[in-house]
């Protein structure tokens, strides 16, 4: 099972780091690659809060929090509506937003890489 974690850990560590070359780039995922990749780490992230694997106390609460926030952001993704939940919160679209996001995406990364180094 553990083997099985490290790829899917892998994966989410190439995902995020295109992620964020792409905001930075001021591009995004095409919407369709998009809404797999939101269903992709909202299970990603189940799986590890499911799992606990024996992570320290810190990664398992990321770990929870960033399940929530793939949990409802995906949802509202897939719903077409994340832009509304940014724009209310004053970000609103366009290469500011990207950078936002791209900084999110780099510390997501991050962390990341931290949990598969943790759990090899």
């Amino acid at each position: 099972m553990m083997t099985i974690v490290l790829y899917l850990a892998l994966a989410m560590v190439t995902i995020h780091l295109a992620g964020s070359v792409l905001s930075f780039q001021g591009r995004t995922y095409p919407r369709r690659l998009g809404i797999a990749i939101a269903l992709y780490e909202a299970a990603f992230y189940v799986t590890i809060v499911a799992l606990r694997l024996g992570l320290p106390t810190i990664l398992f609460a990321l770990a929870y929090v960033y399940l929530v926030i793939h949990v409802v952001g995906g949802a509202l993704y897939i719903r077409g509506s994340l832009h509304q939940v940014y724009a209310g919160m004053g970000v609103g679209h366009g290469v500011r937003w990207l950078l936002y996001y791209g900084v999110y995406e780099l510390a997501e990364m991050i962390y990341l890489t931290v949990l598969l180094i943790t759990i090899a």
